[in-house]
């Protein structure tokens, strides 16, 4: 019975690492690509039995069978893509990607390595100092993520209580990635134990460290890779919310995710078709995280007509998007089941009409207090590491060439329009200012900080023996 379970906890997983590889499957990818692989497959694949999960308990049906139907379902999704991959590739890796064998290891790359472990240690011990000292985590956790998963775990066909209007202050119309993957792993369990939030938290923290890590690792340098992910361990907000299992870091590790395959779409590096299919799950599942991964949705749409724009290239943006869509329908449709059955309207969204909100968007004073807050934040945010942050960027440089272009265009596009719709948002609040400000401004910075760093290093000149390393890392034709 255990094995059985065992089985049925990880057919998700296998499903997702199924998709992964056949949408990275390429002649030659390397330690850093297939690392890159397996961390992808393990946050897909968490969001997959996420939506399995709510999809069951919607049709009331019981746990008994939920076993039987996701081994079912996912070995099937599983059979489809493993039948897609025996269709050989004749695509190489163009020229000029970095390789992954031959790296020279230089005494300040030793020391850049010794580093990033001891700020990985630092940052592993604070995470579970943290986790230990409050096992239910932060409010948010244990009176909204938490909640609903209790919820969905001990409901039966009773879950949609906390739907209740008695319950607004719980946030009911927030998505159900964090609450229903907790309750599946507490059902399989037949506990609810406190390690199960604590440690999904842990999983989306240091899962973005090595998204990061890898990525860069395989587009740029190794030291690339490091420098970033020492940035963002150094980060005490980041770590602190991983810890406290706030939905923030999660959403951070999709739109990073999201972000990462489209740059290595736009590189050349694989097949373009299929890496737009694994973007579509990961930004679908941003939005399935929380609902600021629909402002996320909008922002890709908008990044990526403005890419092709100055490519002059429209007519490729619209096949782009369709085979973006095959991989996000599936899971935006479960969110749009949610939303329209059961979820109650949003508290931002309930007020917002024309009288309502064009005083507000015609306030002054709004817009110099929220841009006062954004840049306070900014400055401070992290007990300084952003200053640190940016006096590097001006230190280092930045190196551009014709690769790095579309990236930058694409995601520096995505990361304004972010902020941007943060900023409106903000704006026409119906919530008191200051306090709409303080609870959340930070935490909307965190969601954004992996994204930010990982095209920081993607453009800055690389340090540390830069033309000895990289040369003997570059395919040669």
């Amino acid at each position: 019975m255990i094995i059985f379970d065992a089985i049925c906890v990880s057919m998700p997983y296998v499903a997702a690492f199924a998709i992964a590889y056949w949408a990275f499957q390429s002649p030659k990818r390397g330690v850093y690509l297939d690392s890159l692989l397996v961390v992808l497959g393990l946050g897909i694949g968490t969001g997959m039995g996420s939506c399995s999960f709510f999809l069951w308990r919607s049709l009331h049906y019981p746990t008994e069978g939920l076993k039987l139907g996701e081994v079912l379902f996912f070995f099937l999704c599983t059979a489809v893509f493993v039948v897609l991959m025996r269709h050989k590739l004749s695509q190489r890796i163009p020229n000029g990607l970095p390789a992954q064998d031959g790296t020279i290891v230089r005494p300040a790359s030793a020391l850049l390595c010794l580093g990033f472990l001891v700020v990985l240690i630092s940052a592993l011990v604070g995470f579970v100092l943290l986790s230990y000292n409050r096992p239910h985590g932060s409010s948010d956790a244990y009176v909204i993520w938490n909640l609903h998963a209790r919820f969905l775990s001990r409901g039966g066909a009773d879950w949609k209580n906390y739907l209740s209007p008695l319950l607004l202050w719980t946030h009911p119309d927030y998505p159900l990635l964090v609450p229903a993957t907790i309750a599946r792993f507490w059902t399989y369990l037949g506990t609810e134990t406190v390690l199960v939030p604590g440690l999904l938290g842990g999983f989306f923290t240091f899962a973005t460290v090595a998204l990061l890590i890898f990525s860069l690792s395989f587009l740029q340098l190794r030291n690339q890779g490091f420098l970033a992910a020492i940035f963002l361990l150094a980060s005490s907000p980041f770590i602190n919310l991983g810890a406290y299992q706030m939905a923030d870091v999660p959403i951070g590790f999709f739109i990073l995710s999201t972000t990462i395959i489209l740059t290595l779409k736009d590189y050349g590096a694989l097949q373009n078709n299929r890496l737009t299919v694994l973007a579509g799950i990961t930004c679908a599942l941003a939005a399935w995280t929380k609902n600021e991964g629909l402002l996320f949705v909008l922002a890709v749409v908008i990044s990526r007509i403005t890419l092709y724009l100055t490519k002059r290239d429209i007519r490729h943006y619209f096949r782009e998007t369709l085979f973006f869509s095959f991989g996000f329908i599936p899971i935006i449709a479960v969110l749009l089941f949610f939303k329209i059955k059961y979820s109650p309207p949003n508290d931002l969204m309930t007020a917002q009409t024309l009288s309502f909100a064009v005083p507000k968007l015609l306030d002054i004073s709004r817009y110099v207090l929220v841009g006062r807050w954004f840049l306070r934040e900014i400055t401070h945010f992290g007990n300084g590491v952003t200053v640190v942050f940016f006096v590097y960027l001006v230190l280092a440089g930045v190196e551009l060439d014709e690769r790095k272009i579309q990236p930058l265009i694409s995601t520096g596009v995505l990361l304004v329009t972010m902020l941007c719709g943060h900023f409106f948002i903000y704006i026409v609040s119906p919530f008191d200012l200051n306090w709409h400000l303080s609870s959340s401004s930070q935490r909307l910075l965190i969601q954004l900080w992996p994204t930010l760093l990982f095209l920081a290093f993607l453009i800055t000149r690389p340090l540390f023996d830069r033309e000895s390393e990289r040369g003997a890392r570059f395919l040669s034709t």
